[in-house]
């Protein structure tokens, strides 16, 4: 589990780097830690925030764990950031879809 939590941090960190986001010099906690303790709450702990920031308070994954509120706050800060792997997804395949063919679906189901 450890290792899929740090591959994540990585992408994320990788992903926020690529779109010029910084964080203050000062922080304690980097954008990519809050995302990963909500991302773990939400994979592993039923989205248990409270769990998670437990969890995940180990010296090798994230040493400076903020408050119960400063979390929320910073999490609130940097959640428009969790679409962006989708929209990224979006142009891969909008480019890579060279004739622009969708499939729609007719099926009908009953209500």
């Amino acid at each position: 589990m450890d290792d899929e939590i740090l591959t994540i941090y990585g992408l994320w960190d990788d992903l926020l780097t690529s779109v010029n986001h910084h964080d203050h010099p000062d922080c304690l906690m980097s954008s990519a830690e809050a995302m990963i303790v909500a991302l773990t709450a939400t994979l592993y702990f039923g989205r248990n925030y409270a769990l998670a920031r437990r969890w995940l308070h180990k010296p090798r994954l994230t040493p400076a764990m903020l408050g119960k509120s400063r979390f929320n706050h910073r999490l609130c800060r940097v959640a428009h950031y969790f679409m962006l792997p989708f929209y990224l997804l979006a142009e891969v395949w909008k480019d890579s879809n060279d004739r622009q063919i969708g499939i729609n679906d007719t099926f009908p189901v009953p209500v």
